[in-house]
């Protein structure tokens, strides 16, 4: 039974506080007389009883369980008078109260009984309102997209969209609209998902300028931001903020500023950080003017959490708001906003207190600001506010170093999540209990306790577990409709994956012998953990689930490929791991090396920055040799024993920023005895080999000049001479050259026939997120996103992917570890088996040489395509010397 806290723990005293993420709640994003997702309560008619007015109040104050007692009693009042329609009406509000309290046994009860209702309405006499019949539905959809029904909830609202257009309700045809559209995404369906928001976009543009087109504007730029559609979103916006102003509706004005506001601060870069961070901070000023109290306080907190993130660091500002948002917070009527920005004042002045040296407000004063919060929450019977108070409450003790209250409180708060079926919050709590166990170790080993010291790695391990599979079960719902500002996937879902992996190849403590060796099914955990990682990084990087047909790598390495072996590298903060398969091995092959995560970075860096220079062979071959001896050296021999020609990596962190062809081992370079791939997790799309060169199809597209309206590129002299190279090699091909190399001749031609090969001799760039990923066509930007809806048309007029996709002038963005992600997820979009790309760009005579290596290899009887890239990499290796030429080159995928 979970426990009353109230403040039987009394106040926090000043300590100093550890460095630990920060968790949070979500900072509001209000929308004025349009819900965000879930319906609002639906208003009845001038007969409606007294009783239900008083709960439509209880609910739009979000004191959700008031709202209870009246609303059964308006239903029972009007079962017995025999109108089962206004009962119906009564039951699904009841059914979205207890939603929104998380109890979703008694929201499935009440809205069967609505259904019912229905169902035995339609033989009255009487008219049925068919907009109260659709909003009943649309309480149905909420409850089935809560409880994971996907599909169920998908259909009801498609239904209720057809109730809307009937009845000409844009506002609610476009709340189904984006309703659907987060259902597509949690499916999976991303490009659906797109194609139905861009159909509501040209449905609005038809519409006359209205409140509810102001507002549903609104809602569709929230939706195209939080799906990664930035550029979109922002025109949407601003023309939801310029009609505000046009009819005069300075409270949507306000809205619009905070969406803004968001989606600047939101963006995973810009090219000016500082000026970025003004324009977030002014938007919020601005939407600071409103006469709305809620809209005017979330617009403060959500610039007092900029203001107080590390990465901004404007401490004084920070310290300078608080008091107004405070007074501000107490004047809010007691219910869940003010519960919400209780914890989210907190978590502010935690973050302040942790990144300067504040020393108001104080720890205590924090504490009482969450002890507040959790007071109202106890009085409303609110299990999820419950919980986040509860939760936020132990990680400030954690941070002050009280481990067992902490500890005390986050399980607390994990009762109530678990309760209510609440994941998304409760691998938060199951997060911070492991690392709360994992402290317990810790001090069992310094005070020489092996026993306690081995309970404490097995329980945070089964803990960290717990939360590993929480969150790998909320897929794209947590990475994707996290509605949370302060969300970060590096911050609040990476550090589960690897914290975990830490534990599982920590050894057992043994004080008194010598570490105990790591089990084999902890060696097999860690790869699947590290899997689950690097697909979900990818679908952050979509902001969509991806979901393929694959294959499990053993499988293709011991079925299809058996001399190919896979390395795991896997960087923590104090030692590097690897881990090994071997094809037809049942046993993983582990090692370690003791070196601190800055130190491995600090050497990758160096790596790939004197490989790119031209007179720095030494110093490159330096590099290659160190990392050489922590990934290949302690394997070599059973590499040499099993006979291995390719090396696949999956890779992540810094590792993908270099080209592991160019390791050096003392006497040659990696590329000269081994070919290489990279993947992204343990599985791969079903592999084949590639046609003969006779009968493979290529569709190449150079572009010498690029666009001189986009950034600073020069030209690139010598891409229509890899055409050419192309054309001598005799593969089929067809050829789209400079000023014809147009988006939608690009189009045109993809789709009038199926290509194993598509080669782009252009420049590109793949970045950390889908906005910095794209090609230069001579019409403009081809954009990750576009690119996907270029080669859908190719997909659905053939039953052949893609085999390779090669981009030979591209560049990934110096220094970014995410950037392989912009080359993973351009052959994901181009439904590509594998992609041929450049770490860097090259405009020489070199890349001429590379294709007519590259062809001449492509296809060729027992070659695969990493040998062939391979091949291709050691002819550039004896005619140029420099690593600069031969080594940028990576496969990505497939490698047979």
């Amino acid at each position: 039974m979970v426990k009353q806290t109230g403040l039987r723990y009394g106040l926090l005293s000043l300590l100093t506080c550890l460095a630990c993420s920060l968790l949070t709640p979500a900072i509001a994003q209000n929308v004025p007389n349009l819900p965000d997702f879930t319906p609002t309560l639906i208003a009845q008619s001038a007969s409606a009883a007294i009783g239900e007015q008083q709960a439509q109040s209880f609910y739009q104050n979000q004191q959700y369980h008031q709202a209870i007692a009246p609303l059964q009693q308006a239903q029972q009042q009007y079962q017995q008078q025999g109108d089962y329609l206004n009962a119906a009406v009564a039951l699904s509000n009841l059914s979205l109260t207890y939603q929104a309290l998380g109890n979703w046994g008694a929201a499935t009860v009440a809205i069967e009984q609505a259904t019912d209702l229905l169902d035995l309405s339609e033989a009255l006499p009487t008219a049925r309102p068919l907009g109260l019949i659709a909003q009943v539905w649309d309480v149905q959809g909420q409850l089935q997209f809560n409880r994971g029904d996907l599909n169920a909830a998908l259909a009801t609202w498609q239904r209720t969209a057809e109730m809307y257009r009937t009845l000409g309700n844009i506002e609610r045809l476009t709340l189904s609209y984006l309703n659907q559209a987060q259902v597509l995404q949690a499916l999976g369906l991303y490009r659906r998902g797109l194609a139905l928001l861009t159909d509501l976009q040209a449905q609005l543009a038809t519409q006359p300028n209205s409140v509810t087109k102001i507002i549903a504007l609104r809602s569709l730029g929230d939706a195209l931001w939080k799906t990664g559609n930035f550029e979109a979103a922002t025109a949407i916006l601003q023309e939801s903020q310029t009609l505000a102003e046009q009819i005069q509706q300075l409270d949507l004005v306000a809205a619009a500023n905070l969406s803004l506001g968001n989606l600047v601060r939101s963006r995973p870069t810009a090219a000016d950080h500082s000026a970025a961070i003004e324009q977030a901070l002014s938007y919020y000023q601005q939407a600071a003017t409103a006469s709305d109290r809620t809209l005017r306080l979330q617009a403060w907190l959500n610039q007092l959490s900029l203001l107080s993130d590390p990465q901004v660091q404007q401490w004084q500002r920070a310290q300078s708001l608080y008091p107004q948002i405070q007074n501000e917070i107490n004047q809010l009527e007691p219910g869940r906003a003010a519960i919400f920005a209780q914890i989210n004042l907190a978590q502010s002045l935690v973050a302040l207190k942790q990144g300067s040296a504040a020393t108001q407000p104080s720890w205590t004063t924090i504490g009482q600001i969450l002890a507040h919060a959790q007071q109202q929450a106890t009085a409303l019977a609110d299990r999820r506010a419950q919980s986040l108070v509860l939760g936020h409450l132990g990680h400030l003790y954690e941070l002050n170093q009280q481990w067992a209250i902490a500890e005390d409180l986050t399980q607390q708060a994990l009762e109530h999540a678990q309760l209510i079926g609440a994941s998304d919050i409760s691998y938060r709590w199951q997060w911070q209990l492991g690392r709360l166990y994992q402290r317990k170790m810790m001090l069992a080993i310094a005070a020489a306790n092996e026993a306690a010291a081995n309970e404490a790695l097995q329980t945070a391990t089964q803990t960290y577990t717990a939360a590993f599979e929480t969150v790998k079960n909320l897929r794209s719902d947590l990475l994707t409709a996290n509605p949370d500002l302060r969300f970060s996937f590096r911050e609040s879902v990476e550090p589960v994956y690897r914290q975990l992996v830490d534990l599982l190849l920590t050894p057992p403590p043994a004080l008194t012998a010598p570490p105990r060796e790591i089990s084999q099914a902890n060696l097999q955990q860690a790869r699947n953990v590290m899997e689950a990682l690097q697909v979900a990084e990818l679908e952050n990087f979509f902001r969509a689930a991806c979901l393929e047909s694959r294959l499990n790598i053993d499988q293709v390495v011991s079925n299809e490929d058996p001399t190919a072996a896979v390395f795991y590298p896997i960087v923590l903060p104090d030692r590097l791991e690897v881990i090994l398969k071997l094809p037809q091995a049942d046993r993983l092959i582990h090692y370690t090396t003791p070196i601190h995560q800055v130190e491995v970075e600090r050497e990758l860096q160096q790596f790939r920055a004197n490989l790119e220079r031209l007179p720095a062979i030494a110093a490159a071959r330096r590099s290659g040799q160190q990392i050489y001896d922590w990934l290949i050296r302690p394997a070599a021999d059973q590499l040499a024993a099993a006979e291995i020609k390719t090396l696949i990596f999956v890779l992540e962190g810094a590792f993908r920023n270099i080209p592991l062809s160019a390791l050096y081992d003392g006497r040659q370079y990696l590329v000269e005895n081994y070919a290489t791939d990279l993947i992204l997790g343990l599985e791969v799309r079903d592999p084949e080999a590639l046609s003969s060169p006779q009968k493979l199809r290529v569709l190449a597209a150079s572009l010498t000049n690029p666009p001189a309206n986009i950034g600073n590129y020069a030209p690139l002299a010598n891409v229509d001479k890899e055409l050419d190279e192309i054309q001598a090699a005799a593969v089929p091909a067809t050829f789209i050259r400079d000023e014809a190399f147009t988006i939608d001749r690009f189009n045109r031609v993809l789709n009038q026939a199926d290509y194993d090969i598509v080669h782009l001799a252009t420049h590109g760039q793949f970045g950390a997120d889908p906005e910095n990923t794209f090609i230069l066509a001579a019409d403009g930007k081809i954009t990750i996103t576009e690119l996907d809806q270029l080669f859908r048309g190719e997909q659905q007029t053939s039953d052949r992917p893609i085999q390779l996709l090669i981009l030979s002038a591209c560049r990934t963005a110096s220094g970014d570890d995410r950037a392989v992600l912009g080359i993973a997820g351009t052959t994901v979009r181009a439904g590509a088996r594998s992609a041929i790309a450049s770490l860097w760009s090259l405009d020489d005579e070199s890349s001429v040489l590379f294709a007519t290596a590259l062809y001449q290899n492509l296809g060729q009887s027992g070659v695969s395509r990493a040998e062939a890239l391979q091949r291709a990499q050691i002819e550039l290796l004896r005619a140029y010397r420099f690593p600069r030429f031969w080594a940028p080159y990576v496969l990505v995928g497939s490698w047979l």
